[in-house]
């Protein structure tokens, strides 16, 4: 068998050593560098994206910040506008309710005396409205003018 023929060895170590020196060299003086270059650029890419976006998520932050800020301003002032209308709102009503009542009370004293007024007035001219009345009464009903001193005298009678 000729792969163990002893001969043979130190050619082979020989040219194995030569072949992959050669190719240890190629390796080590062109791809290898190559390669570092590429992992390098590829490492710069990598931490240039992640410090961007750290940056970038630093500044989100810092809007979101100010955002929600502004906004519980805004709120805020919202709030206090509101308190203010409801409490001017407040304040009107309640003059204008003071102010009705006062009117109404004002109206009821004015209804009031002048009901007195009717009724004394109706008191003392009694007679007279019940005769108009009857005279009204009379001339609904026959459709004829009533005659007012036959009522005055009948009415006298009755009482």
């Amino acid at each position: 068998m000729p792969q163990f023929d002893i001969s043979t060895y130190y050619s082979q170590i020989f040219w194995l050593i030569i072949v992959f020196g050669l190719l240890y060299i190629c390796i080590y003086k062109f791809v290898a560098p190559k390669t570092k270059q590429i992992l390098d650029k590829r490492q710069n890419f990598i931490s240039d994206n992640v410090s961007n976006a750290e940056e970038i998520t630093l500044t989100i932050k810092a809007l979101d910040n100010k955002y929600t800020n502004e906004l519980n301003q805004a709120y805020d002032k919202v709030k206090n506008m509101r308190n203010e209308i409801i409490a001017s709102l407040n304040s009107s009503f309640a003059i204008n309710k003071a102010t009705a009542q006062a009117e109404l009370k004002e109206q009821i004293n004015k209804n009031l005396f002048n009901l007195k007024l009717d009724t004394q007035l109706f008191h003392q001219n009694y007679t007279d409205i019940c005769l108009d009345l009857a005279d009204s009464v009379i001339k609904k009903i026959t459709r004829h003018q009533a005659d007012k001193e036959l009522l005055k005298e009948c009415y006298r009678k009755i009482t």
